[in-house]
């Protein structure tokens, strides 16, 4: 069973979703068999005392006891409870989207005559539209579906009348102009990444409309006008400052994922700009950063992730905020998942204070820290290369380059970063044994790591070459 389909969704469920989940499984509406409750109760169970899913024969065994094993038979009480699962989930999607149920019930109210009560809602919801605290595409979206039942309602009783024909029209057009944009600076992200190329569609005419009034200036549509057109071209500074500047003025009207969204793909903007040779957008980056920690939108589940923290201390290094960084790598030490925090604090650190100079504390903390992760191991290695190579402890520095490069050949699943930290590592045994006079070696060691790609701690190292 721990294989099935079940059980994987089941797991997931969080303590408060397990019991509200059972008062579902229970209810005569959705389902009449006791079996399924039993083995609802029995992974219930086994969960909690053991984390791991009962075997089939034991969830027979409680189910039907005293009967010889029928596979058909189990398996048909786990498809439906796996079904009742799943129906109890997108319940709960559904009722969290507050919008889209007001619209439903104002259609339900209509189809069923109930007049009074479809006015009273229509006015309700509309009231309830105006003070949402948001303002994307979902609100547009379902503002069109409201003002929809209320054209229908209203043109079923007085046909000669004006109607709501325009604000339908208005809401439909900024939905799916804002969803369009959206979609396709996602696109233009991933392209950017994966270099793979997809047809814009309707997007050319599209990005006419959302230059021009009234659309320039609903934030829906702006930001993503902005973003696209920064994405788009990469080399005009302007663009990307009026998506940083829209994202900082209407960043709060979205909700809190899609808002976090925006801040990565400036970030990435930032980023791929950096790794072009314009150094000073990590100033742009640690702005960014800042701005989304005072407003909360880099965690997830109120965690930090140990990427986002990193790339927070080597953008404040960059920018030679050493006092800030130190406090954030404090401050933010507990956002961090519980099993990496002591792995990404010490590492943290130890590149703050190999950035002071201060080589003996940066030894002490990457030695008595145990990485585990690959990323945080090989980042890890990297810092106590160039600590070594500072100190000009060769002796120790040859060993760690053969240890380093033994690592990474073990491990089999490592993607592009294979080929990066070797390329380093070749390159610093090249420098190691280049005879100190020869200026030529030198300048030929130069031009090699120039056109190396990819290479870790490139700037680095044409740092040392160059002394």
């Amino acid at each position: 069973m721990k294989n099935s389909r079940l059980w994987a969704l089941f797991h997931t469920l969080d303590k408060k979703e397990v019991r509200e989940c059972e008062k579902f499984i229970r209810s005569p509406f959705y389902n009449h068999r006791e079996d399924v409750v039993e083995l609802y109760q029995l992974l219930e169970q086994y969960n909690s005392l053991f984390g791991v899913a009962p075997s089939k024969a034991e969830a027979f065994a409680r189910l039907f006891p005293e009967e010889p094993y029928d596979d058909h038979r189990l398996r048909m009480a786990m498809s439906l409870l796996n079904r009742l699962l799943e129906l109890y989930l997108v319940q709960q999607k559904i009722f969290e989207d507050e919008l889209f149920v007001q619209a439903r019930l104002a259609e339900v109210f209509r189809q069923r005559n109930l007049n009074k009560r479809f006015r009273q809602h229509i006015r309700k919801s509309r009231k309830q539209i105006a003070a949402h605290p948001y303002q994307d595409a979902d609100l547009h979206h379902h503002t069109h579906s409201l003002e929809y039942e209320a054209y229908l309602y209203a043109s079923a009783r007085k046909r000669t009348e004006p109607h709501n024909l325009q604000a339908i029209t208005d809401h439909l057009d900024i939905a799916y102009l804002a969803r369009k944009l959206r979609q396709s600076c996602l696109a233009l992200a991933h392209q950017a990444v994966y270099r793979t190329q997809y047809e814009q569609g309707l997007l050319p005419k599209l990005l006419e409309s959302a230059a021009q009034p009234p659309y320039n200036s609903i934030p829906a549509v702006a930001v993503y006008y902005h973003c696209y057109q920064a994405l788009s071209h990469p080399a005009e500074a302007g663009h990307f400052k009026q998506f940083k500047a829209h994202i900082f003025l209407y960043g709060h009207l979205f909700p809190p994922t899609e808002a976090r969204g925006l801040y990565l793909l400036a970030i990435n903007y930032c980023a791929r700009r950096i790794n072009e040779g314009q150094a000073d957008f990590s100033r742009e980056t640690l702005g960014l950063y800042k701005k989304g920690l005072e407003n909360k939108l880099l965690f997830q589940d109120g965690r930090l992730s140990r990427f986002t923290y990193r790339n927070i201390v080597t953008t404040a290094i960059m920018q030679g905020e050493y006092s800030w960084a130190e406090q954030f790598i404090h401050h933010y030490r507990g956002y961090l998942p519980p099993e990496q925090q002591e792995a990404a604090f010490s590492l943290a650190l130890a590149r703050l204070e190999y950035e002071r100079q201060n080589y003996g504390a940066t030894l002490a903390l990457l030695q008595k820290t145990d990485f585990k992760d690959l990323l945080l191991n090989l980042a890890a290695k990297t810092v106590l290369l160039k600590t070594f190579y500072q100190l000009q402890e060769f002796e120790s520095l040859h060993s760690h380059l053969a240890a380093m490069r033994t690592y990474i050949n073990r491990k089999k699943i490592i993607g592009y970063h294979r080929e990066n930290y070797l390329n380093l590592i070749n390159s610093v045994q090249k420098l190691l044994r280049l005879n100190p006079y020869e200026r030529e070696g030198y300048q030929k060691l130069r031009e090699e790591v120039q056109q190396l790609e990819p290479i870790a701690e490139k700037k680095w190292l044409l740092e040392q070459i160059l002394r």
